[in-house]
C-alpha cells in the first residue's frame, strides 16, 4: 500500500470516528429532550435517583451506599465526556444515602449539594462536604418550607423538616428531607428514611389537594414507614422500593408490600426488576 493510500484510509477513519462521536452527542442530548427523565438507578442497598431536565441539567436525589456503585449506575445513563452535575440532594445523614459522594468527588464536578443539615452531622459526612466546598461545590442548607424552581419548569417542595423539626427530631430516620417534584401535571415523592410518627406530623400541617404519580418508599420498605394514612394521603399510581438483593434486614417488609398491594399500588423493586427509567412531559407520563 502506498503512502497516498494510506493517508486517504486515516483520513477516512478519522472522518468516521468524529461522526460516529457526532451521532452520539446529538442522540443523547436530543433525543428526550422534550422529557423529564427520572430514573431510579439500582445500587444495590441503600438510595439513588438521577433526573435529567428537558435543558439537560443532571440532578441526583441521594446517592448510595459508600462504594463503587453510583460511578457504574452513572457509567450506564451518562455519556463519557458528561461529567458534570448540577445539583446532589441528600435527604439525610446515613451513608446508604450519601456514601458515593467520595467516589462522586474523584469523577465529577458538582455545582451544588443540598441538605437539611442537623445540629450534630457525622464526621465523615461532613469532611465529604468540606471536601467538596474546596473544589468550588456550593453546599446549602434547606429547611421546609422550601420552594427550587428549576429552569424548565420544575417545582421542588421541600415539605420536611423545618428548623425546629431538625433539632426536635433524635430519630436521624426523621430528619429526612421531605421533597415533592411537580413537573406540569405530574408528581413524584422522594421521602428518605421517614418513618410513620413524622409522617403523621407532615400530614397534620398541610392539605393534600391531589394525588401523586410516583412515591419514593421510605426506608427501603420497613414497616416503620409507609403506613395505611400516608398511602391514603399521597395516593400514588405506582411506588418505588430501593433496595438490594438479598440484604441481610430483610427488606422490603412483607407488611410494607401488603399495605401497598391493599392500595391497589403498583410496585416496582430495585432488588428484583433493576433500574427504573421514567419519562414525562408533564401531561403523560412512560416508562
Amino acid at each position: 500500500m502506498n503512502k497516498p493510500q494510506s493517508r486517504l484510509i486515516l483520513v477516512v477513519s478519522s472522518i468516521f470516528f468524529i461522526v460516529l462521536l457526532l451521532l452520539g452527542f446529538y442522540s443523547h442530548y436530543h433525543s428526550n429532550n422534550n422529557y423529564l427523565q427520572i430514573i431510579f438507578l439500582n445500587i444495590g442497598q441503600g438510595d439513588a435517583t438521577l433526573i435529567t431536565t428537558t435543558e439537560g441539567q443532571h440532578i441526583l436525589i441521594d446517592c448510595g451506599p459508600p462504594d463503587q456503585a453510583i460511578l457504574n449506575a452513572l457509567d450506564q445513563q451518562l455519556a463519557w465526556w458528561d461529567r458534570n452535575i448540577d445539583i446532589i440532594i441528600i435527604t439525610h445523614d446515613h451513608a446508604d444515602h450519601w456514601g458515593g459522594l467520595k467516589a462522586i468527588l474523584k469523577k465529577y464536578k458538582v455545582n451544588q449539594i443540598i441538605s437539611a443539615q442537623p445540629p450534630q452531622m457525622s464526621t465523615d459526612l461532613t469532611s465529604i462536604l468540606d471536601s467538596f466546598s474546596s473544589k468550588g461545590t456550593k453546599i446549602t442548607n434547606l429547611y421546609a418550607p422550601a420552594i427550587i424552581n428549576l429552569t424548565d419548569g420544575s417545582r421542588l417542595a421541600i415539605l420536611w423538616p423545618t428548623q425546629e423539626d431538625i433539632v426536635e427530631q433524635k430519630n436521624i430516620n426523621n430528619q429526612s428531607l421531605v421533597i415533592k417534584w411537580q413537573y406540569g401535571q405530574k408528581s413524584f415523592l422522594w421521602t428518605g428514611d421517614l418513618e410513620t410518627d413524622a409522617e403523621d406530623k407532615l400530614m397534620a400541617r398541610y392539605i393534600n389537594q391531589e394525588p401523586i404519580n410516583v412515591l419514593k418508599v421510605a426506608h427501603h420498605g420497613s414497616w416503620t414507614a409507609t403506613s395505611p394514612q400516608w398511602l391514603n394521603y399521597w395516593q400514588p399510581d405506582l411506588a418505588v422500593i430501593s433496595v438490594g438483593i438479598n440484604n441481610n434486614l430483610g427488606l422490603p417488609n412483607e407488611i410494607t408490600l401488603d399495605r401497598l398491594k391493599r392500595q391497589g399500588i403498583s410496585i416496582w423493586r430495585t432488588d428484583i426488576d433493576n433500574r427504573l427509567v421514567i419519562y414525562t412531559d408533564g401531561q403523560a407520563l412512560w416508562r
